[in-house]
């Protein structure tokens, strides 16, 4: 079941009538509101990150995730050299469904593993290399100049 993003009038509609059914969520300043009114009961949480609010909606378990903790361990555990290679690796496969993109023979949910995995793979090199900083500070300066180029071309 999809989870539905609503304005807040939508949010007391539903709770009032417990119409429609289905899976909503809505923003209320620093909060998400989830709404699961899958079964007609309109069950209502408030959460502090979207992720947390979707884990309820979906019946999952959250589990709050360190990521610089996590790529910290996968240099340790595989080394440097090693995921410096899965850098390539997993940019290949990327462009390999992007080709197939091109060909009219791709399927959404490949490009946006493919996706994940690259940027899992350049947050660890940016750890790595102690760049983070520095990447932000040139993506900055890349999506300025991006933008006045697309303003005046």
């Amino acid at each position: 079941m999809d989870i539905k993003l609503i304005t807040h009038e939508e949010a007391k509609e539903i709770i009032d009538t417990r119409q429609p059914i289905g899976l909503f969520y809505e923003i209320d300043g620093d909060w998400y509101v989830g709404i699961d009114n899958s079964t007609g009961d309109a069950w209502v949480e408030e959460f502090k990150t979207k992720e947390e609010c979707f884990a309820w909606l979906k019946r999952e378990e959250y589990i709050e995730i360190d990521e610089k903790e996590i790529y910290k361990q996968a240099l340790e555990k595989w080394g440097h050299t090693s995921q410096v290679i899965m850098v390539f690796e997993e940019m290949a496969e990327l462009q390999k469904e992007l080709t197939k993109f091109l060909r009219g023979n791709w399927i959404g949910d490949n490009i946006a593993e493919e996706i994940a995995d690259c940027e899992i793979m350049l947050d660890q090199m940016k750890l790595l290399f102690d760049i983070e900083e520095l990447v932000d500070m040139n993506k900055k300066y890349k999506l300025k100049r991006l933008a006045e180029r697309v303003k005046y071309d």
